[in-house]
């Protein structure tokens, strides 16, 4: 028997990795996706198993099958074109962004950059259409070897399919690592086969009886790997599988299996070896052009069929390698010169619509500087750059930058480069192209473009506090760029503002002020762009007096909420915009920014930017006291994080502070906060860390800790941070009045009245009137508190609102006035319920009580059995929304929808969406 010839299944010793490849093809054939990432060795027969599993599937589904080549891993989205070219009929009916974003990847469509996340929701519609009509089944061999845009593409959609009728198989090789973006997925560790199974497996292959011992040594040695028995089989002599010689050493595997197969390569006649090489360095295994290229060489006709007939190849049903260690053998053992040589004769051959291959192969056939070939790989970079690739854009640069000699250039090079890699989140990359640099050559310009490339990384560097930094090598870089790069300029303060209110006071070496003076002095007086206008008025506001700000603000504010403000706008400047609304005390305003970006955000497919707004929102909605909008806002977070690589530990140090103080839960709850407050800190997140500390606060104001809430406020009184500051001023004093410190309650309150004196915002004006009372005298409180409760009213602030009517009953009840003091902590007692913001409604329950009224606690209601995504379907199905148009909103496919809603339905026991609406 041929050792190539396919073994009987039941000798492989699969029966536990085949059972859970029959339960994956079971679940999509009923229409529940899965997904399974195969991980082993080189030779444990993973490769087998996508056989056995496009076999067993291929009479009820489509299969789809791709494999990773090294020689392609540098070319943007080429897997990613081979995956979708069998489903590509079903493109025109893939919701518009998703497909532009598709075809722009794919080299099909002009049009801007797409974000990978939109390419990944395209490539799911996709491929969820296709699955409509047959289930269907993608099997992705050789995962690590795929480009890294493919990889991240697909390790998304592996992340967002659940009900449509699709498995997803990926083979990985552990000698190589897992790709981090697998990482996560469900793991079959494929290993060598049993004992049992791998003696059956050799003595099936060899034409002789071989000995219990000697099959047992071979086994050991191998360690069951069934293509190194496979391989061995054929190489031992008759003596050696007697027993009667001694077994080679050392046994081919691994490494050595490499080894042994360029042995066998080594032995064949000279053509044949140059032909097999000219295959290996073809990534696209098209046949013609390796034999064109072959022809060009002189090899014999005959070459290619000795090839096959040795069985290092394959021809039928599609060109490839026996395997992928024969391939990486045949050239990896090849000698440079040779290797050039081949490349050569392949560039030749090339046609013109494979530039970026042609590029690659010209590359790889040079040594030496050579501007004609910097220069392809150059245009090879902006092609991917135009598709979104922004990591193979990096790795072309990278290689144009050996072929330059000219210093100007090579710089321009290496910074593009530089540049590429970090918004391709490539840390160590980015900060190995930029040490080529030589500081002391650079002009200005250069240099902050430099300085910008190394703060977009520096967060991801990993280093103890590196966060820290960023701000100030934005400003450097913003200050390098100065009046003559305006535009340059202008972007570099905006993300120093920004870098500087996620770290707070944690900056090194630079203060919030100096970072308004420099971007003050860097705008043009004519510069009217959103971002100078953004620039000013928050400029204004750190410099204060604020009464002098409240003007720059508002413009800032009513330029934010222009009808003429494009989507990319509304993406960048909806944190900044936060800033501004919240210094105004605007909070309608303040919710209608968050929402427009979120919008914006959804319909660009910028899930990164989607997840930052949507957190944003979270928190703004706690703080407003729509604790159930923040719940189904960070229940989409949840839903959203994983998909673009949140990993639980990240996430942990991002939990909602300001929600779970406002929904309380006991000791749990403020260990929850400190773990995160803990971790922000240890990072250097100082924005993270304020966070923490207004939870706690809010806590402790509930449960009558006031000494501990205004120890954990007090920083913000003594350092101010400008909207933060602001907008914990009515609990600082509360806490500061109810611990008697009437000095820093006094001192809290006035920097309140400044606010609300300059901008008469109803949210401001309730929130002075409240602190007044708390300040004031039996005489003067009464009309305060009606009056903070009147201001409150006309607001969104629902959480100050009940506050207030809390505060004027606890006033009344220590002025002997019961009955009237009972009216207002039951109004409190119903909003805290109804916000269900348990710690004050809690802490209002206590003053009930203290009255002599007995009070039950009102459990909270939630829907039986729902999971958070079937509420969440639940809740726009009622609304009306449609199954699209709920999956363009959760980022699923409209056949999750209708499996969610079907299942909603049997839980609720309603059969339309007409009574889910009229049950919600």
């Amino acid at each position: 028997m041929a050792i190539d010839e396919k073994p009987d299944d039941s000798l492989l010793g699969r029966e536990s990795e085949r059972r859970v490849l029959d339960d994956l093809l079971d679940a999509a054939r009923a229409g529940i996706s899965g997904v399974i990432v195969l991980v082993g060795e080189a030779g444990v027969g993973k490769t087998r198993l996508l056989d056995y599993a496009a076999a067993e599937s291929s009479s009820y589904a489509t299969v789809i099958r791709i494999s990773g080549v090294q020689a392609e891993s540098s070319l943007s989205f080429a897997a990613l074109h081979r995956l979708a070219l069998p489903a590509i009929g079903a493109l025109p009916r893939v919701p518009a962004p998703q497909q532009q974003a598709l075809g722009v990847a794919l080299g099909q469509s002009p049009g801007p950059p797409p974000d990978r996340f939109l390419v990944g929701l395209g490539l799911l519609s996709l491929l969820a259409l296709h699955a409509r009509e047959r289930p269907l089944l993608v099997c992705v061999d050789d995962a690590q070897w795929l480009d890294i845009e493919s990889r991240a593409v697909l390790a998304f959609v592996a992340r967002r399919i659940q009900a449509d009728s699709m498995g997803l198989l990926f083979a990985v090789r552990s000698d190589d690592g897992m790709p981090a973006d697998l990482a996560g997925l469900p793991v079959l560790e494929v290993g060598g086969l049993d004992e049992q199974s791998a003696g059956a497996l050799l003595q099936l292959v060899v034409s002789c009886e071989v000995p219990a011992p000697t099959a047992l040594q071979i086994v050991t040695a191998t360690h069951g790997n069934p293509l190194a028995i496979l391989d061995l089989a054929n190489e031992l002599t008759a003596q050696q599988l007697a027993g009667a010689a001694l077994l080679p050493e050392p046994i081919p595997l691994g490494q050595h299996l490499e080894e042994h197969y360029l042995r066998r390569v080594r032995a064949l006649p000279d053509d044949v070896q140059r032909w097999l090489l000219v295959a290996a360095a073809e990534p696209s295994g098209d046949l013609v052009r390796i034999t064109a290229a072959s022809e060009s060489l002189g090899l014999d006709a005959d070459a290619g069929e000795i090839a096959e007939y040795e069985r290092f190849v394959v021809v039928r049903p599609a060109f490839g390698f026996r395997h992928p260690l024969v391939r990486s053998a045949v050239y990896g053992g090849a000698v440079d010169a040779e290797r050039r040589r081949v490349h050569r004769a392949l560039a030749a051959v090339t046609p013109e619509r494979d530039a970026d291959l042609h590029a690659l192969h010209r590359a790889a056939a040079t040594v030496g500087p050579d501007e004609s070939v910097a220069s392809e790989l150059e245009q090879a970079a902006d092609r991917a750059g135009q598709r979104g690739g922004f990591s193979s854009r990096a790795s072309l640069l990278s290689g144009s930058v050996t072929f330059t000699s000219d210093p100007e250039r090579r710089r321009a090079r290496i910074i593009a480069a530089a540049e590429a890699a970090a918004t391709a989140g490539a840390a160590r990359q980015t900060l190995d192209l930029l040490d080529l640099l030589d500081d002391r050559e650079l002009d200005r310009v250069s240099r902050g473009r430099v300085l910008m490339a190394r703060a977009r990384v520096q967060a991801l560097t990993g280093g103890y506090r590196a966060v820290t930094v960023t701000p100030r090598l934005l400003l450097e870089a913003g200050e390098a760029f100065g009046r003559d790069e305006p535009a340059l300029a202008r972007e570099a303060m905006v993300h120093a503002l920004e870098s500087m209110l996620t770290v707070q006071w944690d900056a090194d070496g630079l203060t919030l002020r100096q970072i308004a003076e420099a971007a003050t002095g860097l705008l043009e007086p004519h510069d009217v762009t959103v971002g100078a206008v953004l620039l000013r008025g928050l400029a204004a506001y750190i410099h204060g007096p604020y009464e002098d700000a409240v003007q720059p603000l508002r413009a800032a504010l009513a330029m934010l909420e222009s009808e003429e403000l494009g989507p990319g706008d509304h993406l960048r400047f909806s944190f900044l915009g936060v800033v501004v609304a919240l210094g105004l005390w605007d909070e309608a305003a303040l919710r209608r920014v968050l929402q427009r970006g979120a919008e914006v955000a959804r319909a660009a497919g910028a899930l990164a930017a989607l997840d930052a707004v949507l957190w944003t929102r979270s928190l703004v909605e706690a703080r407003l006291g729509h604790l159930g909008t923040a719940e189904a806002l960070l229940a989409e977070v949840n839903q959203l994080r994983p998909a673009i690589g949140f990993t639980p530990e990240l996430s942990e140090l991002y939990k909602n502070a300001s929600y779970l103080g406002w929904r309380g839960g006991g000791l749990e709850v403020r260990r929850k906060i400190e773990v995160a407050r803990q971790a922000s800190d240890a990072l250097g997140f100082g924005g993270a860390v304020c966070i923490a500390d207004m939870g706690m606060a809010v806590l402790d104001l509930a449960d009558g800790r006031y000494r501990q809430a205004y120890e954990r406020l007090e920083r913000l009184l003594r350092e101010p941070f400008i909207q933060v500051t602001d907008n914990v001023l009515p609990d600082i004093v509360e806490a500061a009045v109810r611990s008697r410190r009437p000095t820093e309650a006094a001192e809290a309150a006035e920097m309140l009245r400044r606010i609300a004196t300059a901008n008469r915002s109803p949210w401001a004006l309730g929130s002075l009137a409240c602190c007044d009372a708390l300040l004031a005298d039996d005489e003067s409180a009464e009309a305060l508190y009606l009056s903070a409760i009147e201001w409150l009213s006309q607001t969104e602030a629902r959480s100050d609102r009940a506050r207030a009517h809390l505060l004027y009953g606890e006033w009344l009840r220590r002025s002997r006035r019961r009955r009237e003091a009972r009216v207002q902590i039951a109004i409190a007692v119903a909003h805290f319920d109804d916000m269900q913001a348990e710690s004050f409604a809690a802490r209002a329950r206590r003053e009930l009580d203290a009255m002599g009224r007995r009070t039950k606690d009102v459990a909270i209601e939630t829907t039986p059995g729902l999971t958070p995504q079937e509420e969440a379907v639940a809740r726009l199905a009622a609304a009306g929304a449609t199954n699209a148009e709920i999956a363009q909103t959760l980022f699923i496919s409209p056949n999750t929808v209708d499996y969610h809603l079907r299942k909603v339905f049997r839980k609720l026991g309603v059969s339309s969406r007409r009574q889910l609406a009229r049950d919600a």
